[in-house]
């Protein structure tokens, strides 16, 4: 947590899973070692974490990794519950997930935007656009949105508990909950920064 200079009572949470494909008894092609699915967005939330650290947003930030992402949501969903049952989700005005931040094919936007069951009625659609054009994304990178959420990882159980959600990532990519998602893959750093460059952009202007 780091304590909003301005807002501190109203919360950002950036998320990812720090899960992978594979466990005890899985065939051994999708026993996944995890480097880009998903080490590489757990690697953004601590380097967003250094530089907030010293340069403290308006709100307060919440940073969370979450196992059981592979299996139904388990962690996220479980925290969301936790956050209802201690009344402080209705502190929480959005949720930025970032799901395989290494390297892809098509960089992923995916995000809620004015849809009536949100609260507060934050359009992260409009957050994005602004903060993927001062990056050109879409001139540098084959980018896909921003598109509607649907319940692909960590950020679903925010969005469908009525809290504004965002997701971004790089996918398909080789290796994809495949043994071969190693490290030495993960080498796009030009990609890997737009990644985080997003993030950090959104963050200031949520």
């Amino acid at each position: 947590e780091i304590g909003g200079a301005k807002y501190p009572d109203e919360v950002i949470i950036l998320g990812a899973h720090h899960d992978s494909m594979g466990a005890v008894g899985m065939p051994a092609q999708v026993n996944s070692p995890g480097a880009c699915d998903n080490a590489s967005a757990v690697s953004i939330l601590i380097e967003l974490a250094r530089i907030f650290s010293r340069q403290k947003l308006s709100r307060t930030l919440w940073l969370c990794s979450f196992g059981g992402e592979e299996r139904n949501l388990i962690g996220s969903n479980a925290y969301v519950r936790i956050l209802n049952e201690q009344k402080q989700l209705g502190r929480v005005i959005a949720y930025l997930g970032v799901d395989q931040a290494a390297y892809g094919n098509v960089l992923r936007l995916l995000s809620s935007a004015d849809e009536p069951h949100l609260e507060p009625q934050v359009n992260l659609q409009d957050v994005v656009s602004a903060a993927a054009a001062d990056l050109q994304l879409s001139e540098r990178f084959d980018t896909y949105g921003p598109g509607p959420v649907h319940a692909a990882s960590d950020h679903w159980p925010f969005f469908y508990s009525g809290i504004p959600a965002f997701l971004t990532g790089w996918h398909p990519f080789d290796g994809w909950h495949r043994h071969t998602d190693t490290y030495d893959l993960c080498t796009r750093d030009e990609e890997y920064l737009a990644t985080a460059d997003l993030l950090l952009q959104m963050l200031l202007r949520v």
